[in-house]
């Protein structure tokens, strides 16, 4: 038997302690890992993460080049292949390969490419992982959470495949990635000892200080040197995870084959500040939608002063899905660098999309006397259903100025709606049909000189989708006593406060018209106020759902159950890049996307977890928002008195979309619709002005 002894150092960059306290202990991790491979011949040192070497770098240069060295010795092994180790449910597949794409410098210079993943403290782990990572080249996976007593498996060390048929090989840890003293490494030597299996006779024990960074203690290594012959017939070596995975190479037709998600750990941490996640989707998207104009517009996007930053800010998205910061189990004052860092991101993303697209409209654009609207689908997906402008009409003018018709290319007439707009003023929207494919370019004109007719409403379609919702949707108002990451619940179970069964008398039209149709409804209770909108667009079965809240819980939860008119035999779920079968079982789980309940389909980018059916009810109940205190860890106890601030306080948004009948083209479609892939722009050359109306 062998036992890999892996010497590594887990550091967060941000958690109980602010980023900068995080570059701290990196130059002072890498420093005292350096001197025990000075002092100690026989040390190696695993350490991942692209971010940890470009502090190194950036700060400690001459530092950087001592571990560089070590590195090319083979004395210090660099693992994960990614930016930082991730939330590994929330981010989407581009943002999983931009994990490894913004790293890729950086193991240039350091004359490696990692092939292990390790993500040792993430808090679960989506199915499609191992298809993500069979993509970069890494072929074998070290994780820890969900732990044994958190989710049983075949097997500390087996085979995971995706829902794309690629397989890694994974080990779970079995007794954590960290040691603190010499009772509790004795204990863990022992116990990974004892795991072992017989037939693959090799184990991995995992020394070093864990958190907050320092790597093994030379009284580890003095004690190891005591201690590695206590054990007949066991040999313990200091190795590496790459090592460990080389040398059971030709046992792994040996591994049990595991399919479908690693969940659950820490089931809070799923929803938690909805808003920094629901921020990191706006990101992803912009940043989505610049690859693709680089790409395309290679030459133009390369004069666009925001072009020399993408890959530095992008950089900023990677670092903020470390997974306490994207998980909100980081102390309040740490985030505000982090919505900070957020904000340039997304700043200088839809900076360069938006200039980007000038430049291509001065190029492209034409002259005349109407108003041109122009849509960009720069996107690699194709865009189809309705879709709101807000064109210029002019000030405060009077609504028989607002005739118009909306003409194609090729002269044909485009239905549409005048909407209200988004200003308090006397101003106008509106909505028509609009198909896109993948890359394409649309031109819309506005002509003044003939008036286009509204011939019906939406009335009874409506009726009827507002029927259905109250039928359907309710929202609870629990007790959440949970920590900040909700440990050890499987699902949410505390006491119904408030509940809010919408009736059809309570909803008021807001808009009807012969493409679009709104009615809303209001409730409120101590603990938020809510707005429910149900939305109808001609032509289309789906109904969708906007839902407006200001939030102001103390440990409560907020819940949208969805009740389906049986019990659901077929239970799929989005994850990144693909889909996967679930349980119904009535666990609280990540919703990415989507999830699809036998014909019908939930549809949403706001809406981070779900439960189904379980302890009597019949419903899938949707998480919109949790309020414990920040970082609040077991089994520390909050007092009445204590003035912890509260998670979530503040205004929400969501957005969710009920499809029948749905298929795969529907949800991808839909999916398309709540990502804004369209970018929208206006021209008014060669109009003199005539596009605003004359004044009485």
């Amino acid at each position: 038997m062998k036992i890999h002894v892996i010497l590594n150092s887990h550091l967060d960059p941000v958690w109980l302690w602010n980023a900068a306290q995080g570059i701290d202990e990196v130059i002072s991790t890498a420093e005292s890992n350096c001197e025990i491979l000075d002092d100690y011949p026989e040390a190696i040192i695993t350490r991942g993460e692209a971010w940890f070497y470009e502090i190194l770098a950036e700060n400690a240069p001459q530092l950087f080049e001592r571990v560089r060295k070590f590195v090319q010795q083979g004395r210090w092994q660099v693992v994960g292949g990614w930016y930082i180790q991730p939330d590994c449910n929330f981010p989407d597949a581009c943002t999983i390969a931009w994990q490894r794409s913004v790293s890729a410098e950086m193991w240039k210079k350091l004359g490696v490419e990692p092939t292990v993943g390790y993500n040792v403290d993430s808090f679960g782990h989506t199915a499609s992982l191992p298809d993500h990572y069979a993509a970069c080249g890494v072929d074998s996976y070290v994780m820890m959470r969900p732990m044994e007593h958190e989710m049983h498996l075949p097997s500390s060390l087996f085979r995971w495949e995706g829902p794309a048929g690629n397989r890694i090989t994974t080990y779970r840890i079995q007794e954590g990635y960290c040691t603190r003293s010499y009772a509790g490494m004795k204990r863990q030597l022992e116990s990974v000892i004892a795991k072992t299996d017989e037939k693959i006779g090799h184990n991995m024990f995992f020394v070093g200080m864990g958190d907050h960074g320092g790597g093994p203690g030379r009284h580890e290594l003095d004690w190891l040197r005591e201690h590695k012959n206590d054990y007949p017939s066991v040999e313990i070596v200091i190795s590496s995870p790459r090592q460990f995975f080389d040398e059971i190479a030709d046992k792994i037709d040996l591994l049990p084959v595991y399919k479908g998600e690693l969940q659950q750990h820490a089931i809070g941490c799923y929803t938690i500040l909805h808003s920094f996640k629901r921020q990191i989707r706006s990101i992803e998207e912009q940043f989505r939608m610049a690859e693709h104009l680089v790409e395309r517009y290679p030459d133009i996007a390369a004069t666009v002063p925001e072009y020399a930053e993408l890959e530095n800010v992008k950089k900023l998205l990677a670092f903020n899905c470390f997974h306490d910061i994207l998980a909100g189990t980081c102390i309040k004052s740490s985030y505000d660098l982090s919505y900070a860092d957020l904000g340039r991101a997304y700043s200088t993303a839809y900076r360069f999309n938006t200039m980007l697209t000038r430049r291509l409209n001065n190029k492209t654009i034409g002259r005349d006397n109407r108003q041109q609207l122009v849509l960009d689908n720069f996107s690699d997906r194709p865009y189809s259903g309705m879709y709101t402008a807000a064109p210029w009409f002019g000030y405060e003018e009077k609504i028989e100025y607002r005739q118009f018709t909306l003409q194609d290319e090729n002269g044909n007439t485009i239905p549409h709606q005048l909407i209200r707009s988004e200003a308090a003023v006397n101003h106008n929207r509106i909505v028509f049909p609009l198909t896109l494919a993948a890359g394409e370019r649309k031109i819309i004109c506005i002509n003044r000189e003939f008036a286009y007719a509204n011939s019906c409403d939406l009335s009874a379609e409506l009726e009827k989708a507002v029927a259905a919702v109250c039928k359907k949707i309710s929202f609870q108002i629990m007790e959440d006593d949970s920590d900040t990451w909700t440990h050890g619940l499987k699902r949410y179970t505390g006491k119904l406060k408030y509940e809010w069964k919408p009736e059809k008398e309570a909803f008021l039209t807001a808009e009807n018209g012969s493409l679009f149709a709104v009615a809303k409804a209001a409730w409120k209770c101590p603990a938020c106020d809510i707005v429910l909108s149900v939305s109808k667009y001609a032509g289309e079965a789906e109904i969708r759902l906007g839902i407006q809240v200001e939030y102001h819980g103390r440990q409560e939860l907020l819940k949208m159950s969805y009740l389906p008119d049986a019990a659901v035999k077929e239970y799929i779920a989005g994850c990144p890049g693909n889909v996967f079968e679930r349980e119904v079982d009535g666990r609280e789980l990540p919703m990415h996307d989507f999830v699809k309940l036998d014909d019908t389909a939930l549809v949403s980018r706001d809406i981070y977890a779900i439960d189904s059916p379980g302890e009597g009810s019949e419903a899938f109940r949707m998480t919109l928002l949790r309020s414990p205190f920040y970082a609040h860890h077991e089994p520390f106890v909050i007092k009445p008195t204590d003035d912890y601030p509260l998670t979530e306080q503040g205004e929400h948004f969501f957005n969710c979309t009920i499809i029948p009948e749905a298929d795969a083209e529907k949800i991808e479609a839909e999916v398309t619709r709540q990502s804004n892939v369209v970018m929208f722009s206006e021209s008014t050359r060669g109009c003199n002005r005539n596009y605003l109306a004359e004044r009485e």
